[in-house]
This record gives C-alpha cells, structure tokens and sequence, in this order.
C-alpha cells in the first residue's frame, strides 16, 4: 500500500515509510488531481484539458500515457506494487 503525501511537495511513500517515490511536476499534478476527485467519475478528456491545456488532443494523449508509464516504471523500480 502507498500514500499520497503532500507536504513539501507530492510524493508517494509505502506505508512502512522506508520507501519514497519522487515525481515529477506533471506527475504530481496528475495524481493530486485523481486523487482530489477519488470518489467522483474523472473523464480523460478533463484530464488531458486541465494538465495539458495547451497542447492538440492527440499530444496530451501521448502526455498521459507517458506520465502514467513514468508513474509505473517509478513505483516497480521502488519495489511498491501498486496499478494506476
């Protein structure tokens, strides 16, 4: 299991405290905003309007399956088992 911490920055920490995942900016923005709206329906297209506002829609798909990727590989090299 991790946690979402957001002091001093946005990081995800395994329960046990030993293990701390950095992200980037962007990846910190995606998850602050999945996780502010954890019990709401969060479509993508909002996602990809609100994260990356200025970019066409097939560039902030790309962005999102890049960020998502980044998330994962971050969390396996860390050893936390977790799915986005």
């Amino acid at each position: 299991m991790i946690t979402l911490v957001t002091f001093g920055g946005i990081a995800l920490q395994s329960v046990d405290l030993k293990k701390v995942v950095q992200l980037s900016p962007k990846e910190a923005e995606l998850l602050a905003l999945i996780a502010t709206r954890a019990t709401k329906l969060l479509r993508k297209e909002r996602v990809l309007t609100e994260i990356w506002p200025d970019r066409s829609e097939k560039q902030a798909r790309n962005a999102l399956n890049t960020c998502l990727w980044e998330i994962n590989k971050k969390l396996k090299a860390h050893q936390v088992s977790s799915e986005i």
